[in-house]
């Protein structure tokens, strides 16, 4: 039998949570505490600190407004 490592317990109340991403709109909560945070805490996304939250909006805000850009290949048979 394998030897795996000894893993921490994570209590959910120790993270943060933020507002779900929505592809084209800004948040419409912060990022806060998980006790502090005021939004709708059935779908959003929970991480482990304040910085991790910053991040992840930072990525998110990155994201808004960018057109898909899709590239089709066709193979021209001779």
């Amino acid at each position: 039998m394998a030897n795996y490592p000894n893993l921490k317990k994570v209590k959910p109340d120790s993270g943060w949570l933020m507002d779900k991403w929505r592809k084209d709109s800004v948040p419409k909560f912060k990022p806060a505490p998980f006790n502090q945070f005021v939004g709708d805490r059935i779908q959003l996304p929970w991480v482990f600190d304040e910085k991790t939250a910053n991040a992840t909006e930072v990525f998110y805000a990155q994201a808004r407004g960018k057109k898909n850009n899709i590239l089709v290949l066709n193979k021209m048979e001779k």
